[in-house]
């Protein structure tokens, strides 16, 4: 038996990505997707179409070389960290527009749980997911001018690169605030591992014992790429 007529058998499977269409928005607030009819069933019998889109579009997955040049790209990520054991570590109930996630979150965790183990990805769950078909909402820019939303502190980056994770995923745009340097991608890509952003359905998923499958398209040169990103819940 393969090992795809397997999972049904031993995980429950979660699709932990967005849809993305017309109205998807990237963190500038521009349009990120569009989508042009290239032929049609009336002429060949087959429709095809030709997309385009930003990079960052969605769920997506941020390689080393977004920010360090001659780095990783997305092809060239082990397959091996890209199917991985996940935490999940739930903060909805806490979390707020402004919210920096702290190395006390991952520590209250770690003590509910376990230590978070080498090789590992782990999720932040904010809730703000939830906001994801309002574009306005999920940007959630306010009188500044700048986009808001929960984000996590270049202490809790440096305290998993000590865990020695492959990444760290999210449900809003970023981990890291929009008016900032980019800490925590800077600590993160520039030690080789990836970030996943704007991730969907981590309510779905627990905080331990399950795992995800996190496939970037195969480009050359590449630095980020949509996903469609899984999660396997052992049953």
């Amino acid at each position: 038996m393969s090992m795809i007529n397997l999972f049904p058998e031993s995980f429950n499977i979660i699709d932990l990505t967005h849809t993305i269409n017309e109205t998807t928005s990237v963190w500038d607030g521009s349009c990120g997707f569009s989508s042009e009819l290239i032929d049609d069933y009336k002429n060949f019998g087959f429709r095809a179409q030709k997309y385009t889109m930003r990079s960052c579009l969605g769920t997506h997955l941020d390689s080393p070389a977004h920010c360090n040049e001659g780095s990783t790209d997305c092809a060239s990520i082990k397959i091996e960290n890209c199917i991985v054991q996940t935490y999940v570590i739930d903060l909805t109930s806490k979390a707020h527009e402004d919210y920096c996630i702290s190395v006390d979150d991952i520590q209250q965790f770690e003590n509910s749980y376990e230590k978070i183990k080498e090789g590992s990805l782990v999720f932040f769950s904010t809730g703000w997911a939830k906001r994801w078909n309002d574009p306005i909402l999920f940007r959630n820019v306010k009188d500044d001018g700048i986009p808001h939303f929960p984000f996590v502190s270049p202490d809790v980056a440096k305290l998993l690169l000590d865990r020695n994770v492959v990444g760290i995923g999210i449900d809003t745009f970023s981990p890291d605030p929009i008016i900032s340097d980019a800490p925590v991608h800077r600590l993160l890509l520039g030690a080789g591992k990836y970030i996943i952003e704007s991730v969907a359905n981590l309510e779905n998923m627990p905080p331990i014992n399950s795992y995800a499958i996190a496939l970037p398209l195969k480009i050359s040169g590449a630095v980020e790429s949509p996903i469609r990103l899984i999660g396997l819940v052992s049953k």
